[in-house]
């Protein structure tokens, strides 16, 4: 495993990576249109959801009457597309009945057994009620060849919340919390409530206060993260700012559920803690620029040290086209750290490592940001572009990019970061007009889906 990780850091960290190895991963024919594509930890198994609610658990390094070589022992090549190899075993599968709109995911024991999803799915059910439900399943998914296929999985929850789902649902221990907007009578102004959810013993409880709603100040509402039974919400505010909302043990307000409708009472709550962290000068903010949290599922793990990874996005990320976003910072927050100075001693802002960067998309642990640019080809007789001639028409070409970042404790170098961009190659067309481009931190693993109306999806596995 060791050697495995430094042969991997040693290829990202030369001047032209070359991928180990080409996997094409194929939903089965007729399979609805993907929303969600993910890593689970260690990236040898992917998780799957399709626009009809059915989750699929596989192992993306079984093979399954593969093409080509195993390794790639030359120049990639997209003239040479059988130098793949078919992989995806099905190992579990599960449909929770309707499209799933956000999810979080953890391993309930050190061996990886179980994999526990929760989901959540936003409908209307007649204007203007909306209701979010939300699903925890469990999967079966040990390396026990003798298990059967696909494996058994099991749902251990389902509840129908009375809330606008606007922000991702973190699933920590036996503890679900979903955070969204309710409307007070005659569906006026919105309120921001936030829901925790013990799955395992059936409690539960709804948290209220003015402190979670948008303020005119602030650029965007709370992530969140969960430590135990505390409860952590952070969010960028105007001027730099970081505000943080600290709720100690929220199990001593739940109480007993029945059944699986929405959660009636409402518990009016101030946060045990409320501060602020002023990130400037160390995180310069563009001019007119709205600052969001980038929220990474499965995090914080062991490969992300048991911190957070907390991604600063900055819209517009270019002039003239606004729906491009920009990472533009990263930051590592230790949750039990944080919670446990701000419970003794007050906020530790040395735990805060920060950095700045220009791009927009990460990892699965925060260790790398990716993106596509268009790369400007030259062209091919230079003596055609004189200075006689009119405009030359410039050919550009979509390519993926890659840097590293500052993990836990490493101070932020600009020249170090700038000189660690790698033009990643892969031996299929890129283009920009991608539906899901992902990279799992730990193996080095980028997968790659074209848009496209193909009655056929495919994934491109690339292992570096």
């Amino acid at each position: 495993m060791c050697a495995q990780y430094l042969r991997t850091k040693r290829n990202l960290e030369s001047e032209s990576p070359q991928y180990r190895k080409h996997r094409l991963f194929r939903l089965p024919t007729g399979s609805e249109w993907l929303s969600h594509f993910g890593f689970l930890p260690g990236g040898k198994l992917g998780i799957t959801i399709q626009d009809d609610g059915v989750i699929s658990i596989y192992d993306l390094s079984a093979g399954s009457a593969g093409s080509g070589s195993d390794d790639n022992t030359s120049a990639p090549s997209p003239s040479s597309p059988q130098n793949w190899i078919s992989v995806g075993r099905l190992l579990a599968q599960y449909c929770v009945g309707w499209p799933v709109d956000l999810f979080d995911f953890r391993f309930r024991d050190d061996d990886g057994k179980y994999l526990i999803v929760a989901v959540s799915s936003y409908r209307r059910f007649g204007a203007p009620a909306r209701r979010t439900t939300v699903v925890i399943i469990r999967f079966d998914i040990g390396d026990d060849d003798t298990l059967p296929v696909p494996r058994p999985s099991k749902e251990l929850c389902r509840r129908l919340l009375a809330i606008d789902c606007a922000q991702p649902i973190v699933l920590r221990g036996d503890l679900l919390v979903v955070q969204g907007l309710t409307r007070g009578e005659n569906h006026g102004e919105k309120t921001t409530t936030l829901i925790a959810l013990d799955y395992k013993r059936n409690l539960g409880v709804q948290l209220q206060d003015p402190s979670l709603n948008l303020a005119p100040e602030s650029s965007s509402r709370f992530d969140l993260t969960v430590e135990g039974t505390h409860i952590l919400l952070y969010r960028f505010t105007r001027g730099m700012n970081l505000e943080i909302l600290v709720y100690f043990d929220v199990s001593r307000d739940m109480y007993p559920l029945s059944g699986s409708g929405p959660i009636e009472s409402v518990l009016l709550r101030s946060p045990d803690i409320h501060t602020t962290l002023n990130l400037s000068p160390s995180v310069p903010l563009a001019e007119n620029c709205v600052w969001m949290p980038l929220h990474i599922c499965g995090t914080p793990n062991d490969s992300s040290g048991g911190h957070v990874p907390l991604i600063g996005r900055s819209v517009p990320s270019r002039a003239g086209d606004p729906n491009r976003e920009a990472v533009t910072s990263s930051a590592w927050i230790d949750a039990a750290g944080i919670i446990n100075h701000l419970q003794w001693s007050g906020f530790p802002k040395d735990d805060m490592e920060l950095s700045e960067l220009g791009t927009y998309e990460v990892g699965t642990c925060g260790r790398r940001a990716f993106w596509i640019k268009q790369e400007i080809v030259p062209p091919e007789n230079m003596e055609e572009h004189t200075e006689e001639a009119d405009d030359p028409v410039v050919r550009t070409i979509p390519v993926i990019e890659v840097v590293s970042l500052p993990f836990v404790g490493q101070p932020f170098d600009e020249e170090k970061t700038a000189k660690s961009v790698r033009r990643l190659q892969v031996p299929v067309d890129i283009s920009d007009e991608m539906s899901m481009l992902k990279f799992c931190d730990e193996w080095g693993t980028l997968a790659y889906m074209k848009s496209s109306a193909q009655e056929e999806q495919e994934i491109h596995i690339f292992d570096y």
